[in-house]
């Protein structure tokens, strides 16, 4: 294997991430990434299982002269989100990921990098293999399926795990100590549609250009929803023309602020220079508003020869739910200045057997709020005739006060660097909150490198960050086995 990351230290830490990289692992797709994992715990010579949800646990002994102690927990997902510029040729399936190295700069070409959690499973790797480390003893847990809904941190067998510290290795602020994340609730809602054969003159309306990223980091950033864009455009074209929709689709994950959105649009001949007069006009209201947060927003507006067409009657509806569904932030806390505590994001749309399907993610801080912004979304359900789907939820993780990990976190950091660091609080769904149900008395911290556009083709990371990160990880655990 080529690696990409050269002279680099701790050398092992970055072959580690790049052996990862290789490795197809998106969500509901880690056998081969939990394989790899297995056949380095049998190599050392480890204690390690996999359970059916393909959650893999693995045990280090203790450093000489640390085997009274109790053990220290790490833990990291297996699973990466899989998206890709549109025009970028990429089987998430079966390829390994393409790595480029500016500077101390990863990132991927075209795709997502995966160190969304690939820093996390690196950094651990590296703590099991070393041999000149002292620390309590360590177990592992590598957990899957957690970018669409924490899914292996809900089936965590408790059995297999014995501490009650854990460090959480899914950060992307060096300068950070987590305390509190977001619950989440994901959910779709169908809307029946009727179509008719097409008639009528077809025109593409694409969405392009916008930032997209992580649903909870950078829901409070401005960022445009590709989703509510079209229901935008398909408002002020009702408004004057009648058309009807031919297709609708929009974003890639439910947990990702959507990029892009496709439409395709059957119009009467005459109608078709007015209705990109408008479709212009809106475009040049959203670069007006939002020029700063998306300066690279653009429509696509091309002919198009759709086969069939929705009935008036579906094409009103789909108008009104992509114009009336809520999106965004919607409370922010009255304790964290600027900290947004729920929001909720609608991250894909797509044409199905049953309809078509709206897909949001949920999130709150404070775990009453989810219902509550639920109850919107049943409304519109109950007025417009839409199935609710339930897919998956999990609890907030609150603010412990007393936290031995964190104040040993602290003085490690303050320590090393001569600054505080600082105690923070997130709006993303992070499983501190899931294994806090399944491991009762659980004290829970989560660190990281820095890194930043989490689920976006520009997700990057600084590699001397991720050695630093490391290195901070090795000084808890020693700290913890004084």
């Amino acid at each position: 294997m080529q690696y990409v990351i050269k002279d680099r230290q701790p050398e092992g830490l970055f072959r580690f991430f790049e052996d990862i990289a290789a490795i197809p692992r998106g969500s509901g797709n880690e056998q081969a990434a939990t394989d790899y994992l297995l056949a380095f715990a049998e190599r050392k010579g480890y204690w390690a299982r996999r359970d059916e949800l393909l959650n893999v646990y693995i045990k280090k002994p203790a450093s000489p002269g640390c085997e009274h102690l109790p053990p220290v927990v790490l833990q990291g997902h297996t699973d990466i989100v899989c998206e890709k510029n549109s025009d970028t040729e990429f089987d998430f399936e079966t390829q390994g990921l393409k790595l480029r190295l500016d500077g101390d700069i990863l990132t991927a070409e075209g795709t997502t990098l995966g160190a969304d959690n690939g820093n996390a499973l690196a950094i651990m790797l590296e703590i099991l293999d070393r041999d000149d480390l002292v620390h309590p003893p360590i177990e592992c847990l590598f957990t899957a399926q957690e970018e669409i809904g924490l899914i292996g941190a809900a089936h965590v067998n408790p059995e297999y795990i014995e501490g009650r510290l854990m460090i959480n290795l899914d950060m992307s602020d060096e300068q950070e100590i987590l305390v509190s994340a977001a619950g989440g609730t994901m959910v779709d809602y169908i809307l029946p549609v009727q179509y008719e054969p097409a008639t009528g003159e077809g025109l593409a309306v694409r969405v392009r250009g916008l930032k997209g990223g992580h649903s909870g980091k950078e829901i409070d950033k401005g960022r445009l929803n590709a989703n509510k864009v079209l229901g935008r455009l398909l408002y002020r074209l009702s408004e004057t023309i009648s058309f009807n929709i031919g297709s609708v689709s929009g974003g890639l994950k439910t947990n990702a602020i959507p990029r892009e959105a496709d439409l395709e649009l059957l119009l009467k001949a005459e109608d078709v220079e007015k209705a990109k007069e408008i479709l212009r006009a809106v475009e040049a209201d959203f670069a007006a508003e939002n020029g700063s947060a998306e300066p690279d927003f653009r429509l696509v507006i091309e002919p198009a020869a759709p086969r069939r067409m929705m009935t008036q009657g579906s094409t009103e509806q789909v108008t009104d739910l992509l114009t009336l569904l809520p999106n965004g932030a919607r409370e922010y806390s009255q304790d964290i200045p600027g900290l947004v505590v729920a929001s909720l994001n609608l991250g894909l749309v797509e044409e199905t057997e049953e309809g078509v399907r709206f897909c949001y993610a949920i999130r709150a801080n404070t775990d009453s709020f989810m219902p509550y912004i639920d109850s919107e979304l049943k409304t519109l359900a109950r007025l417009y005739g839409m199935t609710r789907v339930f897919l998956t939820s999990y609890p907030a993780w609150t603010y412990v006060r007393d936290s031995k990990l964190r104040d040993v976190a602290l003085k490690v950091y303050k320590r090393r660097t001569g600054e505080d660091a600082s105690v923070q609080a997130v709006h993303a769904g992070l499983e501190g909150g899931v294994l806090m149900g399944r491991i009762p008395g659980m004290d829970i911290i989560a660190i990281g490198p820095n890194c930043g556009d989490n689920h976006t083709p520009e997700e990057w990371l600084d590699i001397a960050s991720l050695a630093r990160t490391f290195e901070f990880v090795a000084d808890i655990l020693k700290e913890l086995a004084q």
